[in-house]
């Protein structure tokens, strides 16, 4: 998949679907990012391939990925798989095929071990690394201000260590 711009336009993702009074991940805001003309919508891939960022965070009625690929295909827009846990990329994959999106989907991830596998499944379908995996939630808690910035400031510092070190062993 070639995400680069001839005409120095930004590339609009629809994070999520599109910003609109709906839950994220949800038809309506996966169909909003088509209406407004987004390039790419970025959705995430959950257990039982439930359309959702995870279990806690699933909204009632949550798509299924072959539901959301079924409403996508038709569209022509860039899909943005993020695979959110390890043990089901054989399925998602699978299900890309099955709706035949290869060709305009990318994979990501923040699991080098699901990198590795949707590689090995997939060398055809392009991917990338999610960076940093928040493993223990804190992007959750609120923290002063001191704090945030003293993390942040040392999670960029360590960022040309951490990168290289992620693509190597997701491949």
């Amino acid at each position: 998949m070639n995400l680069r711009r001839a005409d120095e336009a930004p590339l609009v993702i629809g994070h999520r679907g599109a910003l609109c009074d709906a839950p994220e991940n949800s038809a309506e805001r996966l169909a909003a990012a088509v209406a407004v003309g987004a390039d790419v919508v970025e959705f995430d891939v959950s257990h039982g391939l439930v359309v959702a960022h995870s279990p806690e965070e699933q909204a009632p009625g949550a798509l299924t990925l072959d539901e959301t690929l079924e409403l996508l295909a038709p569209s022509g827009i860039g899909l943005h798989v993020d695979v959110k846990y390890a043990g089901y990329e054989a399925e998602v994959v699978a299900a890309v095929r099955r709706h035949g999106v290869a060709e305009r989907t990318y994979f990501s991830s923040a699991l080098p071990a699901s990198m590795r596998v949707l590689g090995e499944l997939a060398p055809d379908i392009s991917r990338a690394i999610g960076y940093p995996r928040d493993r223990y939630g804190l992007s959750r808690l609120h923290w002063p201000a001191m704090v945030t910035r003293t993390g942040a400031s040392a999670a960029r510092a360590a960022m040309p260590v951490r990168v290289p070190l992620l693509l190597r062993r997701s491949r």
